[in-house]
C-alpha cells in the first residue's frame, strides 16, 4: 500500500468506524426534539458485538474495546444531559469525544480490520444510520472527496500539515512562486521545499 493510500485510509478509518461504531447497534436511538439521534445513549456492548460480527475481532481486541466504548458512552450521555452548554460548546466538545475515541480504536484495530471497514463502507455491507435519502454509499463517497480536499489543500485552511501531501507527491504549492522554475524543471523533479499562502502573509 503506497504512503498517499494509507495516509488517506488512515483518516478515513478513523471517520468511518466511529460513524460505524454509534450507528450500528440494535437498540432504538433516543431522539431529541429536533429530532437529532442522541449519541452514546445506546448499548457499548451491542456495539462491541456488531463491529466484533464484522471484524472477527480477537479477545484480546474485545477487552481493549470495550471500556473505550463504554466510556464514549457515559461521556456522550453526560453532555446530552448537560443543559448548561450552549449548541456550539456541546457541538465542540462532542467532536473532542469523538476524536479520542476514534483515535483509541484505530489503535486497537489491525491495517485489514481497518481495510475491512473501508471496503464493507464502499461496498454496501456495512449499513449506516444515516438521514432518509442518505445512502452509506454517499456518505462514503462525500468522506473520501472531503478528505481528499483536506489532504492536498493549502495548509492555511487546516489540512495538509507542514505540507506533508505536497511534499509526498512533489507539489511545489502557490503557483506564483514557482512559475520562474517551470522551463528548469521540466520533466524532471522538482527538489525545492513547496510554500503556503501563509509564508507569504
Amino acid at each position: 500500500m503506497s504512503k498517499f493510500s494509507w495516509s488517506v485510509m488512515t483518516i478515513l478509518v478513523v471517520l468511518a468506524t466511529g460513524l460505524f461504531l454509534a450507528g450500528q447497534t440494535n437498540a432504538a436511538p433516543q431522539t431529541t426534539p429536533h429530532g437529532h439521534e442522541v449519541m452514546g445513549a445506546t448499548s457499548a456492548d451491542a456495539r462491541l458485538q456488531m463491529l466484533s460480527e464484522k471484524l472477527n475481532l480477537t479477545e484480546d481486541q474485545k477487552a481493549k474495546l470495550k471500556p473505550i466504548l463504554q466510556d464514549q458512552a457515559q461521556q456522550m450521555k453526560a453532555l446530552h444531559d448537560d443543559a448548561s452548554l450552549t449548541p456550539e460548546q456541546k457541538a465542540a466538545k462532542k467532536k473532542a469525544i469523538h476524536d479520542t475515541t476514534h483515535d483509541q480504536i484505530n489503535a486497537v484495530l489491525t491495517p485489514e480490520q481497518q481495510d475491512t471497514v473501508l471496503e464493507g463502507l464502499d461496498g454496501g455491507k456495512i449499513k449506516l444510520k444515516l438521514r432518509p435519502g442518505f445512502s452509506t454509499k454517499e456518505f462514503f463517497e462525500l468522506v473520501l472527496q472531503n478528505t481528499m480536499e483536506g489532504f492536498f489543500a493549502d495548509p492555511l485552511y487546516g489540512g495538509n500539515r507542514n505540507m506533508a501531501a505536497w511534499k509526498m507527491v512533489g507539489y511545489p504549492g502557490l503557483p506564483a512562486t514557482y512559475r520562474e522554475d517551470i522551463k528548469k524543471y521540466f520533466g524532471k523533479k522538482y527538489d525545492k521545499p513547496p510554500q503556503s499562502i501563509a509564508d507569504f502573509s
